[in-house]
């Protein structure tokens, strides 16, 4: 009913060979995002846009895939367009007994959306934002109440609590025309049987069970977000009492004249004129070709910790952060200003990280339900 890229209910039905076959492109390059984080001068490592990029590659791959439909298997636009956007998925795709087990839950679907409005779009729209405002609610106020030992600002919940629910009205009414325009697709399906004469109301209850692999791959996707969570939280349980910083007591001292080796969106790297030791830096709020600008040539000091090093994939490459620099006495990176910053970041990671592992754990309840039930 919603158009294929996000329609995770039939891929359980197709056969195996378009399955695996639409899958490949797709899921190909989501995760060649990740390879950006060889090139550290395109991509510093943990940025959020990676994420942005690995939606862009899923949506890519399955452009790659209307290509691939149209100038290799010669379908036409008006058939990829219906397979692809519409939802309309060929009879022949779809694997034994699949067929009219996707009918009859786009019949079950289309009944419920139909009962669903029926009540009046005012009513949807208000509980929908409602329900959005009270997770708003939790994220807020609770959470930090919990996690992070702050005590509550009330004045949240008017402002900007009053953008979000405007945001949230708009977001439900969103919801509101993709479950219109899902009923129309479902309705699509059902007309197609009653066009063969085969009833969906007069049909055999078709028992479509959940199979192993399916069940698998349908839990890996769900640890994969738990995963993801836990990464994103694991340096709050493994922090020091510098938040993961070194000490500042335990940094080393350089002083000479900066030579700029790349500059890149994040910050720059350089060396100090006669040493062959690589420095980074990426704690700073400024642009970085500004700040560039600022040190190329000049005898500066820094401050850097040479008990750890990073570097690129498959590389002997290794840089050390550097967490204080000064020109003549003058500080341009302070540490107590990375230590701040770095204390934020850190206490917002629960905030980050409890969605994740809910969808996961609810995800992972609700496949494993599916199996049971499937398979009895």
């Amino acid at each position: 009913m919603e158009f294929l890229p996000l329609n995770s209910n039939i891929t359980p039905l197709l056969k195996d060979k378009y399955k695996f076959g639409l899958s490949i492109l797709p899921f190909g390059c989501m995760f060649s995002a990740i390879g950006l984080i060889m090139f550290p001068s395109v991509m510093a490592p943990g940025d959020w846009m990676l994420i942005i990029l690995m939606c862009v590659g899923y949506m890519f791959g399955w452009l790659l895939n209307a290509l691939v439909a149209k100038y290799i298997y010669n379908m036409s636009s008006q058939f990829i367009w219906g397979i692809y956007i519409q939802g309309r998925v060929p009879k022949s795709w779809f694997a034994d007994g699949g067929w009219q087990g996707y009918c009859q839950y786009c019949k079950m679907q289309v009944d419920s959306w139909k009962k669903q409005r029926a009540k009046g779009k005012l009513r949807f729209i208000s509980k929908i934002s409602a329900y959005f405002y009270f997770v708003y609610f939790l994220l807020t106020l609770v959470i930090p109440y919990f996690f992070g030992n702050t005590s509550p600002d009330w004045i949240l919940l008017l402002w900007p609590g009053f953008l979000w629910f405007l945001g949230f009205l708009g977001l439900s009414l969103i919801f509101w025309h993709s479950s219109e325009r899902s009923c129309k697709g479902g309705q699509y399906f059902i007309d197609a049987l009653n066009n063969i004469e085969v009833a969906v109301e007069e049909t055999e209850v078709v028992e479509v069970s959940m199979g192993v692999v399916t069940y698998i791959s349908s839990m890996l996707s769900c640890s994969l977000f738990i995963g993801l969570g836990l990464m994103v939280w694991q340096p709050n349980w493994s922090k020091s009492g510098d938040y993961g910083l070194p000490a500042y007591d335990t940094l080393t001292e350089f002083t000479g004249k900066a030579k700029i080796q790349n500059i890149y969106q994040d910050g720059l790297k350089f060396q100090l004129e006669g040493e062959s030791t690589n420095y980074d830096i990426t704690f700073f709020n400024e642009p970085s070709k500004d700040l560039a600008d600022k040190i190329k040539g000049q005898e500066i000091t820094i401050l850097t910790d040479l008990n750890d090093s990073h570097g690129p994939m498959f590389s002997d490459e290794r840089f050390h952060y550097v967490f204080e620099l000064s020109i003549d006495g003058q500080l341009v990176i302070e540490y107590n200003n990375i230590y701040a910053e770095f204390k934020e970041n850190r206490e917002s990671l629960p905030y980050i990280a409890i969605p994740f592992i809910l969808l996961g754990l609810v995800s992972a309840w609700f496949t494993h339900r599916q199996f049971r039930r499937s398979n009895r």
